[in-house]
């Protein structure tokens, strides 16, 4: 019985040192393909690396071709195509005009204007006719241009009765008479 034992551990030693050098020729095969695999993908991988930088770099170079319009290169308008464009400006902060405490200038009028026209009604919508004696005068403005090359002051004495006035003459925007007093 000893013997069979004996034999049994001996066999199961054969078997294990067989069978170890199988293992090990079979790991040695599998580890020269994963090396051989290893190296097709470290090439891969650098030459993917190059691709993608390429493809970044053509991706800066679209996108900026996107943004440029007429206004920000030297592209035609017309290859702005067919975008609406804002039908106002942004606003802006702050008030229109001259600042509180701002003084500001205008034109004051003059003592002797190159001419003077007499803005007088010709007759009144009831009928009654005007006369010179009638009239006295209850305003003046002046429009001052500036045709070449001096400048012109035109004066507009405005005349008023007690049946009407008459406010505007027609080359100052416009004529409008009050209705007659009774």
């Amino acid at each position: 019985m000893i013997i069979c034992i004996l034999f049994s551990y001996f066999e199961e030693y054969l078997y294990s040192i067989l069978n170890t050098d199988f293992l090990i020729s079979e790991l040695i095969k599998r580890l020269n393909n994963l090396e051989v695999e290893f190296t097709q993908l470290k090439t891969d991988y650098v030459e993917l690396q190059s691709q993608n930088t390429t493809l970044q770099t053509r991706i800066i170079e679209l996108e900026s071709r996107l943004k440029s319009n007429s206004s920000n290169s030297s592209k035609p308008p017309s290859s702005d195509g067919y975008q609406k464009k804002p039908a106002f400006a942004k606003k802006v902060k702050g008030t229109k005009g001259g600042q509180k405490g701002h003084k500001g200038n205008n034109l004051k009028q003059v003592a002797k204007p190159d001419r003077i026209i007499k803005c007088v009604p010709e007759k009144c919508s009831c009928g009654h006719e005007f006369h010179n004696n009638e009239f006295t005068l209850s305003e003046k403005r002046q429009v001052f241009d500036l045709p070449q090359p001096k400048l012109e002051v035109t004066e507009y004495q405005i005349h008023s009765i007690r049946l009407s006035k008459y406010i505007f003459h027609n080359n100052i925007r416009g004529c409008i008479f009050a209705a007659c007093l009774h």
